[in-house]
Formats: structure tokens, C-alpha cells, sequence
């Protein structure tokens, strides 16, 4: 590599967006959640509050645009949370948060806009026989809307994921209705993923090409539907797969970066590979180390791969650890000379 290229490298401070998941416990056990959250291999080891802080005071260092705070149920560390938002936003870093909502309640959003929170999404997938039968909990759909009220009520911003099932597809037009209704400002729609719990569960939740091709019809009226009434309510599809498909080939610094609740660095929240560790070494250490070019690892593109799309998600006919279930494949960058790791 040139030294025109490592200085390149050099001139990065941090990644554009990281995740971390502050706990991988939850208070539910969605048929869909594609982290096994409350029964997976990362509960066993969590990083603790001062080991999560550390990582926090790095990030007001490095400065990225914006920090997702996700679980598990973030708010089982509610305190956590909200000092982890007080740090972000006192050093100008946008701070969101994923919650399934059945802990905000009125007192935890005052709390939450007082330290500072950009975004809050909540979980909603569908009315509620679909949305608490994904959960399998009665009662949770109401706990969900109560959260988007309280969001409302302090003016914090809000957003909507939806995950499409055979028997919620036909609920989309009134979670569109509930979302203008309540102020959110995004309905993200993502292909269900045949992973974590997904894939014990998938016969019964991935919808058939033509449900998701009425999915479609709705998401175009519905956006349709929206420009007409004048409201900035962005509905938008995601697609899990397309960053493994693009990342593996870019040359520029990678721009996110996940941390699970164990400390491990991973590329991709979905991907059962990691390249260090921060209960090892810091965050910065580790950026300061090659992390930004993480997907030039031959290894992790090796690994990445394997999916071409969401249907393929499902590794069990693959040589590969079963993420969030099975150790991760474990490459730590600092270990020795970081670019023998690299694919030139």
C-alpha cells in the first residue's frame, strides 16, 4: 500500500455511524428477533456500565455523526441510557435509540429529552392482534403507542420498524395512519430475516413473494398518500443484505461499526465475525489500529459472502458459528501486524 494511501487512512477520526448494544437482555421474546435477545450467548458477559462509559468517552473523542444505542431492551439499563445521551449530546454527537417501548413511559421520555436524545424508534408490526402475536405477548401493542405518545409529548424524534409477516401486511396502511396520526417521522420496512429466532420461527413468518409484492403496492400508496396530505412522514424500505454486499468491495474507510453487549467489534451486526474486543483494548486503540479498513479483511469478506440475500441468511448449511448462539469467528486486529489481515 502506498503512503499516500496510509495517510488517507491516517486523516479518519472515526466511523460515521456505530451501534452498541448496551445489553442483549430483553423482556421479550419476539418469534422474529434476529439476536436471540434474552437467551444469547452475549448475556453471559456483558460489558459492565464503566467498561460501556469508556467506550462512550472515546466516541466524544473521535466524534462520529451519530450513535444507536440498541439491545436487547436498552431501557433494562434505563441510568445507563441516559448517561450514555447526556456524554453524546453535550459533545454534539446525534444519539438514537431502537426499544421495543414497554418502559417509556412519560417520566423516561422527559428524562431522555432532557439528556439530550435525537431519535427514538419503537417497534410496530401492525394492529394489535398482529403486533402482540409477533411478541407473543398480550398488551404490548398498547405499551408501543403509549411510547410514540410519549415521544409526541416531548417533541423527541420518532420512527416506526415494521417487520412484514403473512398476517400484518394488511395492517400497513393503518401503522401509516398511526404514524401521521402520532408525528413520527420514518416507517422503516425491512425483509424479515431468516436469523436468531427468525429462523426457529420461519415457516410461519416469511411472507410468500406475492405478500410481499402487495407489501409493495401498499408502500408506494401509502407514500403516495403522504406527499398528497403534505406531511414529511418518510416511509422507507431497508434492505439488511445490501451493506454485505457493497461493503466487501469499497475502498474508503468503513463507515459503521458495531458493538455487541460482550465488548466484541463486529462489522456487521448480522455477521458471526469479530476483529477485537474493548474489554482488550480501547475503541480508539483499535480505530487507531486498521479498524476503518476492517473491510478489507479477507476473512470478513470471505464470510460476508455468504449472503446474497435475505433468504440466505440462514447459515445452517454453511461452515459458520450461528451468530448471537455460537462464538464468533475471532480475528483481533491488534494481535499482530494488521496488514497480513488484509486483501490487497
Amino acid at each position: 500500500m502506498s503512503s499516500n494511501a496510509k495517510k488517507r487512512w491516517d486523516i479518519i477520526t472515526g466511523p460515521y455511524q456505530i451501534s452498541i448494544d448496551v445489553t442483549n437482555k430483553c423482556n421479550l421474546r419476539c418469534l422474529h428477533c434476529y439476536n436471540y435477545s434474552g437467551e444469547n450467548i452475549c448475556i453471559q458477559n456483558e460489558l459492565s456500565d464503566e467498561e460501556i462509559l469508556n467506550l462512550i468517552t472515546d466516541l466524544c473523542d473521535m466524534k462520529p455523526y451519530n450513535v444507536c444505542i440498541c439491545g436487547g431492551e436498552p431501557l433494562l439499563r434505563k441510568e445507563l441510557v441516559i448517561d450514555i445521551v447526556k456524554m453524546l449530546s453535550n459533545n454534539n454527537i446525534k444519539c438514537s435509540m431502537v426499544s421495543n417501548g414497554i418502559l417509556l413511559d412519560d417520566d423516561t421520555a422527559f428524562k431522555l429529552k432532557k439528556a439530550g436524545i435525537f431519535k427514538v424508534q419503537i417497534s410496530l408490526d401492525g394492529l394489535e392482534e398482529s403486533h402482540d402475536r409477533l411478541r407473543g405477548v398480550s398488551g404490548v401493542f398498547e405499551k408501543a403507542i403509549k411510547a410514540l405518545e410519549a415521544l409526541k409529548k416531548q417533541k423527541i424524534g420518532s420512527g416506526i420498524a415494521f417487520s412484514p409477516t403473512p398476517w400484518n401486511i394488511n395492517d400497513f396502511n393503518n401503522v401509516v395512519d398511526l404514524a401521521l396520526k402520532l408525528d413520527v417521522e420514518e416507517v422503516r420496512i425491512q425483509a424479515l430475516m431468516p436469523i436468531g429466532r427468525g429462523s426457529l420461527n420461519s415457516n410461519e413468518l416469511i411472507p410468500s413473494n406475492e405478500q410481499y409484492r402487495l407489501l409493495m403496492k401498499y408502500i408506494n400508496e401509502s407514500k403516495k398518500r403522504v406527499k398528497k396530505l403534505g406531511s414529511n412522514l418518510n416511509i422507507q424500505w431497508g434492505d439488511p443484505i445490501d451493506h454485505l454486499i457493497r461493503f466487501p468491495e469499497q475502498i474508503e474507510s468503513t463507515p459503521t461499526i458495531a458493538i455487541r453487549a460482550n465488548g466484541n467489534i463486529a462489522p456487521s451486526v448480522y455477521l458471526p465475525i469479530s476483529v477485537g474486543n474493548i474489554k482488550s483494548k480501547s475503541f480508539k486503540q483499535y480505530w487507531n489500529s486498521g479498524l476503518a479498513r476492517v473491510w478489507q479483511i479477507s476473512k470478513v469478506r470471505e464470510v460476508a459472502n455468504n449472503y446474497r440475500s435475505v433468504m440466505e441468511m440462514n447459515i445452517k448449511d454453511k461452515d459458520l458459528p450461528t451468530t448471537f448462539l455460537d462464538e464468533d469467528i475471532y480475528l483481533d486486529i491488534m494481535d499482530k501486524d494488521f496488514d497480513q489481515y488484509i486483501k490487497e
